[in-house]
């Protein structure tokens, strides 16, 4: 009965290693991106990170994005992208129409070496580049200032949970 409501949730899934072994890597020009507002508490932001597979057949990832904030000008600013270990990365497939996320932390509270950059003027857009890619998805960043020297905590991709054909863990 648990094998059968993880599968209906989207985290396993019941294809054969074949299948699973076939499924091409996720490209950037088959994502598109959204970051979703998380709740904002004692100086601290947070938000889902939505990689969306927009493609007409399923793709994999592994592991963690790559993030870059940027300017109004489109001119980079102080980004500090580090990599939590928990969840561990881990072969997401992402079927045609489904989504992977990642949680994203920051704080909004002034710390050292804050006098310039998105500490006191907020990030425009963002590039986030997917896993083993190297061209970025750039959308606009609506989540305010980002003190410690651009500092992001970003944990690994993950499935998204959907009725039905979701992302699913490999």
């Amino acid at each position: 009965a648990l094998d059968r409501q993880l599968r209906h949730d989207g985290y396993t899934h019941s294809g054969t290693a074949a299948e699973t072994a076939s499924t091409p890597a996720c490209t950037t020009s088959e994502l598109s991106a959204a970051l979703i507002p998380g709740s904002p508490g004692a100086g601290q932001r947070y938000a889902t990170l939505e990689l969306m597979n927009n493609s007409r057949h399923s793709c994999h990832t592994y592991g963690h994005v790559g993030l870059q904030l940027l300017g109004s000008h489109g001119r980079q600013l102080a980004t500090d992208v580090v990599w939590n270990s928990v969840p561990k990365p881990r072969r997401v497939v992402i079927p045609a129409g489904g989504a992977a996320t990642a949680q994203l932390h920051w704080a909004a509270v002034a710390g050292t070496g804050d006098q310039s950059g998105p500490c006191v003027t907020a990030p425009a857009r963002v590039e986030i580049t997917p896993p083993d890619e190297t061209s970025p998805l750039t959308i606009a960043w609506k989540g305010g200032i980002v003190c410690e020297q651009g500092r992001i905590d970003v944990t690994a991709l993950v499935p998204q949970p959907m009725c039905g054909d979701g992302a699913r863990d490999e």
